[in-house]
């Protein structure tokens, strides 16, 4: 596994050249070597491809088992933690929405459970606090 810094600076390339040449600029959303290209409908297949010529160029494979191109009208998707789906609002209009997923919540309830119920609460405070503030951080 190569570090995160490494990957970005390896990478920052692919972020220049994804959409170059392309009508309706997708926008490629990346932290190390986890991406997300997002574009209008259309062009998903043809980026796939210009993808995967450029990362056979530079010696890199795609992890096939997360890699997929959808609707997100239709279907939301898990990116670095996040739930991303569309939503209809109270005024009628559609808008994309974005919040941490349910398995991000569970992570942070199961590292909250376990702390015991017979510890002083200012023991514990400083530990919570800090929990919550990393998570909150995070996903703010």
């Amino acid at each position: 596994m190569i570090s995160p810094r490494l990957a970005n600076l390896y990478l920052n390339r692919l972020d220049w050249q994804v959409s170059e040449r392309c009508a309706l600029r997708p926008v490629l959303v990346r932290s190390a070597a986890d991406f997300v290209i997002l574009s209008r409908a259309g062009p998903g297949q043809e980026l796939q491809a210009r993808l995967q010529r450029w990362l056979d160029r530079h010696g890199l494979k795609l992890n096939e088992e997360k890699t997929r191109l959808l609707e997100v009208r239709q279907a939301g998707f898990k990116f670095l933690g996040f739930g991303i789906s569309w939503r209809q609002g109270k005024s009628g209009r559609a808008y994309p929405h974005l919040e941490s997923h349910r398995k991000s919540q569970t992570k942070l309830r199961d590292k909250l459970n376990p702390w015991p119920l017979w510890r002083a609460a200012d023991e514990v405070r400083p530990e919570l606090n800090r929990s919550l503030k990393d998570w909150g951080g995070y996903f703010h």
